[in-house]
C-alpha cells in the first residue's frame, strides 16, 4: 500500500503505518458497480489501487458528476463517513476498480493511539482539502476549456476511459461543447 501513496512520508511514518496494514482489506468492483449509494451511510476509508470512480448525484432529474477518483487517490463519501449520515452522492466504478479499505471505527481507534498516525491522517486530510479547494476554484473561476485542459494534463491516459457525457457533466457543459473543446485543444 505504501508504494502507491503519493505522499512524502518519512521511514518512521511508514513503519508506523504498517500497523494499519493488518486491518486493511482489498475489495474489487466491476464496471458500473456502486461502492456507495445515495442514502447509504459510509463505513470505510478507501484508497484506489486501480480504476476510476465517479462521484455523482441527481439534481433536477439529471445526473451531475461531481468528481472522479483515479489510482493512488482516496475515495469515499467523506461527509457521510464523518457525520455518519446517509450519503448525498453515489460512488460508482467507471472501470473495474480495486480498492483498499479500512473500517472507520478501526482506523479511528488505531490513529488515536499514535501521534505519527494522527499526523499522517492530517497530511492526507490537508491534501483532500486542497483538492476540494482547487475543484471549487475551477468551477467558480475557470472556463470549461480551462477545466478540460487541467483534467487532461492531470490524467491524460485515463481520460479516454471516461464517457464523454460524464466529462461534460463534470465540466458543467453539454457533450457537444466538450467535443468542440477537444477539437480546439487537441494540438495544445
Amino acid at each position: 500500500m505504501i508504494n502507491i501513496l503519493s505522499y512524502n512520508f518519512s521511514p518512521e511514518e511508514i513503519n508506523e503505518f504498517e500497523k494499519v496494514m493488518q486491518f486493511i482489506e482489498r475489495v474489487n468492483y466491476k464496471k458500473n458497480e456502486f461502492i456507495t449509494g445515495i442514502g447509504e451511510t459510509e463505513k470505510y476509508y478507501y484508497l484506489t489501487e486501480e480504476g476510476i470512480i465517479r462521484f455523482w448525484t441527481i439534481r433536477n432529474g439529471k445526473e451531475v458528476t461531481l468528481d472522479f477518483v483515479f489510482p493512488t487517490e482516496f475515495a469515499g463519501s467523506y461527509e457521510s463517513l464523518v457525520l455518519q449520515e446517509p450519503s448525498k452522492i453515489n460512488l460508482q466504478a467507471l472501470t473495474p476498480v480495486s480498492l483498499m479499505r479500512i473500517a472507520k471505527a478501526k482506523f479511528e481507534e488505531i490513529t488515536s493511539q499514535s501521534l505519527i498516525l494522527m499526523n499522517i491522517k492530517a497530511a492526507v486530510l490537508e491534501k483532500f482539502l486542497i483538492h476540494k479547494f482547487q475543484r471549487e476554484f475551477q468551477l467558480l473561476c475557470d472556463s470549461p476549456e480551462e477545466r478540460y485542459i487541467g483534467l487532461t494534463r492531470k490524467y491524460p491516459e485515463l481520460l479516454n476511459l471516461i464517457p464523454l457525457k460524464y466529462i461534460a457533466s463534470y465540466l458543467g457543459v453539454t457533450p457537444e461543447t466538450v467535443s468542440r473543446i477537444r477539437s480546439r485543444t487537441s494540438g495544445k
